[in-house]
């Protein structure tokens, strides 16, 4: 664990991942910077499109949002393998090779 800095609280702020910052290493910092940069104009769409959409359906997740949205319970038990699957399969692999 890192010792407690001043600097600390800025690691808390981004979006960045392990096999980011590793591949993107070296004279290619400046993608580094527009990745955020995008990302917080991304953030910010999201926020006016789809936070209208879950406050008026009083869902808080998105696999509940669409249970309520097509009235099936096996829609939310397919959609939360299927982000499983992806978190397994193609997130993971990529974060514990760049990691170890």
């Amino acid at each position: 664990m890192l010792p407690p800095s001043e600097d600390c609280w800025l690691w808390q702020f981004n979006n960045l991942c392990t096999e980011q910052l590793v591949g993107m290493n070296g004279n290619q910092m400046i993608l580094l910077a527009w990745w955020e940069l995008v990302a917080v104009a991304g953030l910010i769409i999201l926020t006016f499109l789809f936070l209208p959409i879950y406050d008026k359906n009083q869902s808080t997740t998105t696999t509940e949002l669409l249970e309520m949205r097509y009235r099936d319970g096996r829609i939310r038990i397919l959609i939360s393998a299927i982000f499983m699957f992806a978190l397994v399969f193609l997130s993971m692999p990529s974060a514990l090779y760049t990691g170890a």
